[in-house]
């Protein structure tokens, strides 16, 4: 997510000094009209939408800064196991509060352009906002983003798997089958997938998002099982 992050704002400051030196180098060139189109679109399209990109940016960085921090002190302090649990456990209020700030922006965004209008800022900035969506405890909200969020995963412009997996808790939080059969659990040494849809129905899901055949993630999950 940070190197996300990182990515695609430095693409949004390169665009930004391109857009200022444009004018300039075009007229001192000789060039087609189909360039001279393809120049004021850029500009058409990154003056649209940079502020709106920029700040999903914002609004995924400040949900995911707590976790980084986190991160960074269980990788540098000492703690016992039950430390661990506690200093997670007395955070956690924290973590919501956030993941609850960074929905109510994101929502706000929503209701004033729609998922079509944050779709025109582009692929990367859709997928910062799966991430947002991902990290939010309003089931609700989860839950009726997964058709917007599903071609993207077709097209792998977000993981594929991770979406698989986001699909996946929301209906099982709504108490509904599983679409790609990627939670369960280990019973007698073997993997056995949580309530999903037939097996035919789940391949064809997996498939469709580029994921592997259930017998063949059951038999890598149950290797761990038996170990």
């Amino acid at each position: 997510m940070l190197k996300k992050f990182l990515t695609s704002t430095f693409l949004i400051g390169a665009l930004a000094v391109s857009s200022v030196s444009m004018a300039s180098t075009a007229h001192a060139q000789d060039v087609s009209a189909n360039a001279r189109y393809l120049a004021g679109e850029f500009e058409r399209r990154h003056d649209a939408n940079v502020e709106l990109a920029a700040d999903i940016a914002r609004i995924a960085m400040v949900a995911e800064y707590p976790g980084i921090v986190v991160s960074e002190i269980m990788m540098s302090e000492q703690m016992t196991m039950e430390d661990r649990e506690q200093f997670l456990d007395l955070v956690d209020p924290f973590f919501a509060s956030t993941a609850a700030q960074a929905t109510s922006e994101l929502q706000a965004h929503v209701r004033r352009v729609g998922w079509d209008g944050i779709a025109e800022a582009g692929s990367v900035t859709m997928s910062i906002a799966f991430d947002i969506v991902a990290n939010s405890r309003d089931l609700a909200f989860k839950r009726s983003t997964l058709s917007v969020f599903e071609p993207y995963a077709v097209n792998y412009d977000i993981n594929s798997y991770s979406y698989a997996l986001f699909h996946d808790d929301v209906m099982a939080a709504s108490g509904e089958p599983q679409k790609y059969g990627t939670a369960g659990q280990c019973e007698n040494g073997a993997w056995v997938p949580a309530t999903m849809a037939s097996t035919a129905q789940v391949d064809a899901a997996r498939e469709e998002i580029g994921l592997g055949p259930m017998a063949e993630l059951i038999e890598a999950e149950s290797e761990y099982c038996s170990m």
